[in-house]
């Protein structure tokens, strides 16, 4: 089955966004540090990655909240002008990091955010 170009180069930035989300869980440098965790039970690490998914859930919104507003321009290198190409959950993260304020009404941005999701 040939696919059109369209839908391999669509396909490919999926399959980016998810690489770049657990490079984001691994790293410590981008994330939350999986690589150094040194627990040996199996509890301690399911409530870890638990609270790790959270971390993420919230980094994540905040993210897609920052592109809304135009933030993403200000926290990503000056060779793209018209697009993201930061993760959601690494600018979430940054902006978390930096204590930016981001007012919006969290009914519409959570009804916008999963019917995005869903379409």
């Amino acid at each position: 089955m040939i696919q059109r170009a369209d839908v391999i180069i669509r396909k490919y930035k999926s399959r980016m966004t998810i690489e770049e989300s657990l490079r984001d869980t691994k790293s410590r440098i981008y994330g939350f540090n999986l690589n150094d965790n040194k627990t040996q039970k199996a509890e301690r690490y399911i409530v870890w990655l638990f609270i790790a998914a959270l971390a993420a859930l919230v980094a994540w919104v905040v993210g897609c909240l920052a592109e809304k507003a135009k933030l993403h321009y200000d926290f990503q290198a000056n060779s793209y002008k018209d697009k993201r190409v930061l993760s959601f959950g690494y600018l979430g993260a940054r902006i978390i990091k930096k204590e930016i304020n981001l007012l919006y009404d969290w009914n519409t941005i959570i009804q916008e955010i999963f019917e995005g999701i869903l379409i």
